[in-house]
């Protein structure tokens, strides 16, 4: 009885072990797609603003004409 209780207590924390190494990986993951989320809303930023530049030229260029 004592032997197998060694056993469960023994698989038990190397189940804790494996779950903890999980949990860690899964927010170093979450870490790295915030960064990239970051890098696509700065993207799409500069990309809005000259957009925005583009039309404003455009239409002063319809108005001039």
């Amino acid at each position: 009885m004592a032997k197998h209780l060694e056993i469960m207590n023994k698989r038990y924390a190397e189940l804790e072990k494996r779950r903890n190494l999980e949990v860690e990986g899964f927010k170093t993951d979450i870490k790295q797609l915030r960064g990239r989320l970051k890098d696509v809303e700065k993207q799409l930023c500069k990309v809005c603003s000259f957009l925005s530049v583009l039309h404003s030229t455009a239409r002063e260029q319809r108005r001039l004409s």
